[in-house]
């Protein structure tokens, strides 16, 4: 798995050139992962960081546009899938038993909630990847979360119709979790993301923290 700057041939595309070319990527740009070959992958020594910088290549196919978010996870960061030609968001998580741990467990979980029917709320898992010790998560590009689209644009509380339409989705959403025992354990506006700024649809994100296998009783049980 690998990483390398790109020069793109317009601000907003990374061409497959810088494929071709990796070979001619300054030897000072490139530093040694413990895991792979010296062309393979930009990582600090001293720190272990990634370089996310716009332009970077990860994993010869993404190539990184600009920084979304960070947290105690790690960063998401927008990038140009060169390969399918499409845009996507990629979570690059922090080294650490725990991290690594909900990371590997969302990214199974998510495999077998997207093969199933109903899974439309649900923020799509493309693929992922490792680069020396971090685990990358590739997802399907989104908008804010609603809890930012709420502070932005409706500071005062969303008008009762928009209330009506985010809580079914995501009543719908926790259904289909609940068909499937699934627990999402960390249900916030910010872990609920709109599909686009013009569109009132939502899915749901951020399953690192999840309770699986228990059957959910219901009201009329």
């Amino acid at each position: 798995m690998n990483t390398h700057t790109c020069s793109s041939k317009s601000a907003d595309f990374c061409s497959m050139d810088v494929i071709r070319t990796a070979a001619k990527v300054p030897k000072e740009n490139i530093s040694r992962s413990s895991h792979i070959l010296p062309l393979q992958e930009r990582v600090s020594k001293r720190d272990d960081k990634i370089c996310l910088k716009p332009g970077t290549v990860l994993n010869m196919r993404y190539c990184v546009r600009k920084l979304l978010g960070s947290g105690s996870f790690g960063k998401v960061v927008e990038a140009h899938d060169l390969q399918d030609k499409e845009q996507v968001a990629i979570k690059v998580m922090k080294t650490n038993n725990q991290h690594t741990k909900q990371s590997l467990k969302e990214i199974e979980l998510l495999k077998f909630i997207n093969k199933e029917k109903g899974s439309r709320f649900i923020v799509k898992l493309h693929s992922h990847f490792g680069i020396g010790d971090k685990i990358c998560s590739v997802f399907e590009l989104l908008s804010n979360t609603l809890y930012a689209y709420l502070m932005d644009e409706y500071p005062a509380g969303f008008p009762l119709n928009a209330t009506r339409n985010y809580s079914k989705q995501i009543c719908n959403a926790l259904q289909h979790l609940s068909d499937l025992q699934i627990i999402h354990g960390d249900l916030k506006l910010d872990n609920v993301l709109l599909v686009h700024p013009e569109a009132p649809t939502i899915k749901l994100a951020d399953f690192g923290i999840l309770i699986t296998g228990i059957p959910i009783r219901r009201k009329s049980e």
